[in-house]
């Protein structure tokens, strides 16, 4: 496979990306707080997004997350390594397609920039307690950091905008 370049042609699809990657996000903390079965993981392809690189033109951003892009991309694989868990007990798992896709993904080294995640790939094709746990891990250092990491950020004085 190769790394995804987000270029000034299909920055918009990063956007889009975005938007699937925040509904997974919320989807996740509000219906199961955790990862749960079938999780809204839109429609963009976290094959692409799970290590992508930005071409930026000199002088120009794209106002990319590259981080929320490559662990929300991460999270949409284990959402559909955790269905494929929950419907099918892992049976055939290293033979299934997509289960072998996202395997071969953390293989290549693909997932360098999502530890935990990478990790809990290789446990779903060894030990699913393990597997289970990992991706309690994978829910407070990705998902719940990521809304910490906006709160922490100070954009909105909530004491300002609540003064009439």
């Amino acid at each position: 496979m190769t790394i995804h370049s987000i270029t000034s042609d299909n920055y918009l699809e990063a956007y889009q990306a975005t938007r699937d990657i925040l509904y997974l996000y919320d989807d996740a903390v509000t219906s199961y707080a955790g990862f749960g079965h079938n999780l809204e993981t839109g429609s963009f392809d976290p094959f692409r997004y799970v290590s992508c690189q930005l071409a930026e033109p000199p002088g120009y951003t794209f106002k990319i997350d590259l981080q929320l892009l490559h662990e929300g991309a991460a999270c949409a694989l284990l959402c559909h390594l955790s269905d494929y868990w929950d419907d099918f007990e892992g049976q055939e798992i290293s033979t299934n397609n997509l289960t072998s896709r996202i395997r071969k993904l953390a293989q290549e080294g693909h997932l360098n920039t999502t530890p935990l995640a990478k990790r809990a790939i290789e446990e779903a094709f060894i030990d699913p307690r393990q597997f289970r746990s990992s991706l309690r891990e994978v829910y407070i250092k990705y998902i719940l950091a990521y809304y910490q990491r906006r709160l922490s950020e100070g954009s909105v004085d909530y004491n300002h905008a609540t003064q009439g």
